[in-house]
């Protein structure tokens, strides 16, 4: 899976073992409540490949659900805008990724596993099961409106060249707390007067107020 993986692997593991160990589930965000719909479908998908078996794609489908999902987006979160639920979630969903990823790294995924507090080999657990109440389709879609708003403010600050806060507003549902942090943009109720960039995110549009020094290209 490649050298890179590995290391966002251990990365992660590092950054779960940085909470407390919480044994029963808190009142969730949004963004937790993605994540856990989003794995439990990828536990679905990787199942159906199994008894297909494509093994390959299988590991296609937690590969990505692991660098692009959990890695680049909710350990972002979790560092910027936690919840109560956070140490919870972390650990049930990268145990579980742990699992899933075992056939194919049998020898990391153990120690990251026993690192964080598994007594039990991976090999003799069962690997997570599909729960359809885990399925939240409104939190899957404010937190992909939620991501293309940040995605363009971060594009919008590699070509303006700034690397401050900014101060914006946002048309279209999101989680306005994640998107503030990731983002580092201070909502504002309006932007009247002001000279002001429009990015378009989908059905999302984030005005950011632009400063002398923005107008000017500095």
């Amino acid at each position: 899976l490649g050298r890179s993986f590995v290391t966002k692997l251990w990365n992660a593991t590092r950054f779960v073992l940085g909470y407390t160990r919480v044994e029963e589930p808190r009142e969730a965000s949004p963004s937790d409540r993605w994540i856990l719909s989003e794995f439990n479908r990828t536990v679905r998908e990787y199942d159906r490949l199994l008894e297909d078996c494509e093994f390959s794609e299988a590991m296609r489908v937690i590969y990505s659900f692991a660098w692009n999902q959990f890695a680049d987006w909710y350990i972002e979160i979790a560092k910027a805008a936690p919840s109560p639920a956070t140490p919870y979630v972390l650990r049930e969903v990268f145990s579980g990724v742990l699992k899933l990823l075992h056939p194919v790294m049998p020898f990391a995924t153990e120690e990251m596993s026993h690192i964080l507090g598994s007594d039990e080999l991976l090999a003799r657990q069962m690997f997570p099961e599909y729960d359809s109440s885990l399925e939240d389709e409104e939190a899957e879609r404010l937190l992909d409106r939620t991501k293309r708003a940040v995605s363009a403010v971060r594009s919008f600050r590699a070509e303006a060249k700034v690397d401050g806060e900014l101060k914006g507003r946002v048309s279209g549902e999101v989680d306005l707390e994640v998107f503030s942090a990731l983002a580092r943009v201070r909502p504002v109720e309006t932007l009247d007067g002001a000279a002001k960039a429009t990015l378009l995110a989908g059905d999302v549009v984030v005005e950011i107020s632009l400063t002398e020094e923005l107008r000017r290209g500095e």
